[in-house]
């Protein structure tokens, strides 16, 4: 009974909006920001838009296709609260991970393109699984702000934030999952000088066949493993 209500409900969502759903992240706030409220100055444009990729291994996984500077570095106080925004609720079953990246010594938030293994994860939004039933909940689904934390430990200096929503509806073949990625430019006023971790390369983190990217969701599920590796700190 579960199976057959997950299919229809499945197909009830990919009639009424479509599976290639339009999301964009758009902007991005902070208490602890320059520029209030809601600010797409530092959010770097791209040239797929709202479209997703689907391409693990392609560089434009990384803060979407054809990336360019964005408008202006925001400056922002560790231990501050960020919000990225899409331009629509998340409406299709799927996961969603925050990342920064350290830019290297000599580049700055503007000039670095973000290659090289130094990003780590700082949020993570998984199914919720229920073994004894088979059944799966999305807590991702609805929301369009999303907040994070910045550490407050984090080294001072220049940072990609990274935004990526993995919409999973079409999940069940290779390179069906959707994603949806957007880069922020931040400077980050801190005290701190702990080192984050583990650090991974973006593109090079995800296989096309990791079981959270390669998964058909429309069957029963005991456990999800969310991509990327574990929140730090």
């Amino acid at each position: 009974m579960y199976l057959s209500m997950l299919k229809l409900l499945l197909l009830v969502v990919s009639l009424s909006s479509p599976v290639v759903a339009q999301y964009a992240w758009s902007g991005f706030s902070s208490s602890g920001i320059t520029v209030l409220p809601v600010s797409n100055q530092c959010i770097r444009p791209t040239a797929n838009g709202a479209s997703p990729l689907g391409n693990v291994n392609s560089v434009d996984i990384r803060c979407g296709a054809g990336q360019a500077p964005a408008p202006t570095t925001c400056t922002i106080q560790s231990g501050s609260t960020a919000s990225f925004h899409l331009t629509a609720p998340i409406s299709h079953p799927g996961v969603l991970n925050i990342y920064l990246g350290r830019v290297p010594s000599g580049g700055t938030a503007a000039n670095w393109s973000g290659a090289g293994t130094f990003w780590f994860k700082v949020k993570q939004i998984s199914a919720v699984v229920n073994p004894s039933t088979g059944s799966a909940s999305w807590p991702v689904l609805g929301q369009q702000v999303i907040p994070f934390v910045i550490p407050a430990a984090l080294p001072p200096g220049h940072y990609l934030a990274r935004a990526e929503y993995i919409n999973l509806v079409s999940a069940a073949t290779t390179g069906g999952a959707r994603f949806h990625v957007g880069c922020a430019q931040l400077n980050i006023v801190s005290r701190g000088s702990t080192n984050p971790g583990p650090l991974v390369p973006i593109p090079g983190v995800y296989t096309p066949t990791h079981p959270g990217i390669l998964i058909d969701i429309s069957l029963p599920m005991t456990s999800y493993t969310q991509p990327g590796p574990p929140v730090w700190p």
